[in-house]
């Protein structure tokens, strides 16, 4: 069988756990990442338009019932409870004494809302980077939240192994932009907008306020895909949102494994969920998964070259691509 390695006993130890792979082997307790999985394509449907306030949407979670969501850069420093039924904004979370340079990313634990603003593809070069994160207890009923500076905490970070620092010559040219974040046992995870090259490289640094390093974990093979937002998922997946320079959107589900001290390494399998193209579904930003392993994707608007799609969100069942 291929992909697999037999010990001494002859006991097959390695190979594909993914019962959805077409050489799925019940056998085997290690994933070497040698799975195969069919062509997949999926036309989501019954999305929700959003309001103007949230025309470019970069970052989702879901809690409680509720998606939260935040716009990109150059907007007010806030993120907003959206309803998964109707796509109003329920409430409005501003954040005293932040900056949204580049936010491009939203992500959770238990405790906390953490906001990334490390967007970084203009000349690759930048020095501030910066995850905020907000006590979930602090976030009241009221439709209009204000979080007091002195409760916006920040994580200041680098790459470990960024020395360069010139700037691009051109923008979208760095292998330093990010737009993909997870939480996972007291770990950030980042995975890098892969502008140059074929792979998306994952960091890790520690969930805590102060300046820390990000240090290069591994990598994951996108081909011509660019990585725009990730979610883990209760089963033990990755879940990225991308699209190709070229319009073409998509899902890929990415296999992992937990170290011992609760860290994630990239276990190599790869599915691909082709979706219709930007003109179609938006320009797909980011995404959440739920305890039902449900996600809601969102897009943000697109009103250029004559092409005109709203500000949307669409549900998506991931059950039919995951192990049960």
């Amino acid at each position: 069988m291929s992909g697999m390695s037999v010990s001494a006993q002859g006991v097959v130890a390695k190979g594909c756990t993914d019962p959805a792979a077409s050489n799925y082997n019940k056998a085997v307790s290690i994933d070497d990442g040698s799975c195969v999985f069919p062509r997949t394509f999926h036309s989501p449907t019954g999305h929700k338009t959003l309001p103007a306030v949230l025309e470019e949407v970069s970052g989702t979670v879901y809690w409680q019932g509720a998606l939260y969501m935040l716009n990109d850069g150059g907007h007010p420093p806030a993120f907003c409870k959206v309803d998964t039924a109707s796509g109003q904004v329920l409430q409005t979370i501003l954040l005293e004494g932040a900056t949204n340079i580049d936010w491009e990313e939203l992500a959770q634990d238990d405790q906390y809302f953490y906001i990334g603003d490390f967007g970084n593809n203009y000349q690759g070069n930048r020095k501030n980077l910066v995850i905020y994160r907000v006590a979930k207890a602090d976030i009241g009923a009221e439709a209009k939240v204000t979080i007091p500076a002195a409760a916006v905490q920040r994580i200041q970070f680098g790459y470990a192994d960024q020395t360069d620092f010139t700037p691009t010559a051109k923008s979208d040219a760095t292998a330093y932009d990010c737009e993909a974040m997870v939480v996972h046992k007291g770990s950030i995870h980042l995975f890098t907008k892969n502008w140059i090259g074929n792979h998306s490289r994952h960091y890790r640094l520690p969930a805590q306020p102060g300046v820390q390093q990000a240090q290069l974990v591994d990598s994951v093979a996108t081909n011509d895909y660019i990585i725009t937002g990730a979610s883990l998922t209760p089963c033990g997946k990755l879940v990225f949102t991308a699209y190709t320079r070229t319009g073409f959107c998509s899902l890929l589900l990415v296999s992992y494994r937990e170290t011992a001290d609760g860290g994630l390494v990239l276990a190599g399998n790869r599915r691909l969920v082709q979706l219709p193209g930007a003109v179609g579904i938006g320009q797909l930003e980011s995404i959440t998964v739920d305890e039902q392993q449900q996600a809601w994707m969102s897009s943000e608007r697109i009103n250029q070259m004559g092409f005109k799609v709203s500000e949307r969100f669409y549900p998506v069942a991931l059950k039919a691509w995951l192990p049960q």
